[in-house]
């Protein structure tokens, strides 16, 4: 049996999109943490995000951002800042949190689009149907009070219509919000065609993100998606959706299971019946001289 490929985390992900010049122009800035790089990337960009690379749901994402006095400050994903006045001191606290043994990575800070002053970003549905992949839906995720995480049920955040939200966020009109809408689209076919070129999925979430300039992003890959999340949507078409696909993955494994028993069954049946003649020719030999010495006599 092949051995099952390992996920790829948030660094092997980026790693691996990054070699695609297509879907590399959507990714933010990233790099292993350590001091140096940390003390890079916030010198050019100001703010960052750390994160684990093995790790979902937004756990232990954290903001970090200089401040105009020249120190530091950071937030956990949701909370009051740390302030630090120097690098070694930023980077020691950090370190303090960190799960021991686990990489973690700095990345870019993007501006996002807010509303009402709170950040969100987008989760983009691709679902395998019939072998082939099918964009579902999307919604926006916005993030909670006081949270630099987008997760909804971490950061006590909310979903969105995506149309609402890039209405209020950055006033498009519907031309633009459709051009982006198929932009976000397209990146998520070339975003699993890609994925096939390092192992099978039935279905990918795609963390986007517009930042206030109306730029997009592509943040995080996600392997098994909640599907929870278009439920709370009031338009329940997209969900609907999902599960009709759902319901097509059961039918199938359903049937897989069902010719795999009769196989099993029609090979147990086949081997009994070979069994039962060879035991039948068995006996057969044995009686054979017998009867022919009785009949001489």
């Amino acid at each position: 049996m092949e051995k099952r490929k390992p996920e790829l985390g948030k660094w092997g992900c980026w790693r691996f999109f990054a070699k695609v010049p297509e879907i590399r122009k959507y990714l933010p800035s990233t790099a292993v943490l350590t001091e140096s790089s940390l003390r890079r990337y916030l010198e050019k960009y100001g703010s960052v995000y750390v994160k684990p690379s093995a790790g979902w749901g937004g756990r232990g994402i954290t903001k970090v951002w200089k401040r105009a006095d020249g120190g530091y400050a950071f937030v956990v994903e949701r909370g009051k800042a740390v302030h630090s006045d120097t690098m070694a001191q930023l980077y020691r606290k950090l370190h303090r949190r960190q799960r021991p043994g686990i990489v973690y990575i700095v990345q870019q800070g993007i501006q996002l689009a807010k509303i009402d002053g709170r950040a969100y970003d987008i989760r983009l549905m691709m679902m395998r149907v019939h072998g082939r992949w099918e964009y579902v839906g999307m919604l926006a995720k916005v993030a909670g009070k006081n949270s630099v995480i987008t997760n909804v049920a971490r950061g006590q955040g909310y979903v969105a219509d995506i149309d609402t939200a890039l209405r209020k966020s950055l006033g498009l009109s519907e031309k633009k919000r459709s051009a982006l809408k198929k932009e976000m689209i397209a990146l998520g076919h070339r975003t699993v065609k890609r994925f096939e070129d390092w192992k099978h999925y039935s279905q990918i979430g795609l963390d986007l993100a517009v930042d206030v300039n109306g730029r997009l992003w592509m943040i995080e890959e996600n392997t098994g998606p909640a599907h929870s999340l278009f439920a709370k949507l009031k338009d329940q078409r997209m969900y609907r959706r999902i599960k009709e696909i759902t319901g097509i993955w059961k039918r199938s494994k359903t049937k897989r299971e069902a010719g795999k028993e009769k196989t099993k069954a029609t090979g147990k049946a086949a081997g009994k019946s070979q069994m039962t003649e060879a035991s039948k020719h068995g006996e057969s030999a044995r009686k054979g001289p017998s009867s022919s010495r009785k009949a001489r006599r």
